[in-house]
């Protein structure tokens, strides 16, 4: 008996999906998830947070809180305080979305790590005695007190 019921349920379901008729189209059930509630399902919804960035562009797309990870850590941006995962908080990075630096000492807008006059001084850091202060470059004595204290 279990048989003949597992046979008419089988029929029934290869019929409602076109099954057995030459049919070989998928049917295709409405999506009702709508994460964003905007009344659009998220099959038909570029944006399924709502956040103004499109899914394809979204490392987030199911959290309007969150859109892009510099770093790659898992972690948001908005939620992460090292953006760029150099060691140095986003708060105290001169350049929080580059790994690569984090001080510009003269606020040249070059970090220090390229910059080869981090104090702008017009003296180069590999002939300036004190490369991180702009009013002195020499001490021509050694004492390790610049020639214009």
């Amino acid at each position: 008996m279990q048989h003949i019921v597992l046979i008419i349920l089988m029929s029934f379901i290869l019929t409602a999906c076109g099954g057995g008729s030459g049919d070989t189209t998928t049917p295709t059930v409405p999506e009702l998830l709508d994460t964003d509630g905007d009344g659009i399902a998220n099959n038909a919804d570029n944006d399924d947070d709502n956040d103004g960035v499109v899914d394809s562009e979204d490392a987030y797309p199911l959290d309007a809180s969150e859109s892009l990870d510099t770093d790659g850590d898992g972690i948001g941006n908005n939620a992460d305080t090292d953006d760029d995962n150099d060691g140095v908080v986003d708060s105290e990075d001169a350049f929080p979305l580059d790994a690569s630096e984090s001080l510009d000492t003269d606020g040249d807008g070059i970090g220090n790590n390229a910059d080869n006059d981090d104090d702008n001084d017009g003296v180069v850091d590999s002939e300036d005695a004190y490369p991180l202060d702009a009013s002195e470059s020499l001490d021509t004595d050694g004492d390790g007190i610049g020639n214009n204290a």
